[in-house]
């Protein structure tokens, strides 16, 4: 069994920029690389979103966006640790004007 092959981040981009930049055809892109045509689309596809301002659901493509998601992600975090905090005063408040 043959193990499934990675490429780094810049070669993907490198490859989606020979049909987004260079005007290559996807079959032509996956010749020069050597991958197959649906790996071009694919990369193809989700650069192009990235170019748009679009953050991809799977892995990013390029450094920026691998950062974007991250920190999205620690922004959805840091609110719901504020709900959370507010909430817990909101409580604390509430049962000390009871006494």
């Amino acid at each position: 069994m043959t193990s499934r092959r990675k490429f780094t981040k810049k070669f993907k981009t490198n490859a989606a920029s020979l049909v987004l930049e260079q005007g290559y055809s996807t079959l032509e892109a996956a010749k020069a690389k050597g991958v197959s045509e649906t790996s071009i689309r694919r990369w193809t596809r989700k650069r192009k979103a990235e170019m748009s301002g679009m953050t991809p659901q799977g892995k990013a493509i390029s450094a920026e966006q691998g950062i974007i998601k991250k920190l999205e992600a620690r922004i959805e975090e840091l609110e719901l640790d504020n709900d959370i905090l507010i909430k817990a005063s909101a409580l604390y408040l509430h049962s000390n004007t009871k006494r």
